[in-house]
């Protein structure tokens, strides 16, 4: 499902990355709270924090089982302190 997307990042190929997950978001591909984790990270990696956060966020409500409650819970936590650090809140 993101082997694709893996080896754009693989190869540092962040811009056509992100684009392929904004591909998968507007086709409305489950599971979407996957590639909206998968678009935080990318988001992180391009140092682009509070994009991340806002990513991180929008796939816990979307992840209707909890299926990665705790992974996102901890990323939104370490951003959100990360950004405090920064006085970026």
């Amino acid at each position: 499902m993101t082997e694709a997307l893996d080896a754009l990042v693989a190869a540092g190929r962040l811009r056509e990355a992100e684009a392929l997950v904004w591909e998968h978001l507007w086709a409305g591909r489950p599971p979407a709270h996957v590639w909206w984790l998968k678009l935080g990270e990318l988001f992180a990696a391009r140092g682009h924090l509070r994009r991340a956060l806002g990513a991180f966020r929008r796939a816990q409500e979307v992840d209707e089982r909890g299926e990665r409650a705790f992974v996102l819970h901890q990323a939104v936590s370490t951003l959100g302190q990360v950004l405090h650090r920064q006085r970026r809140p």
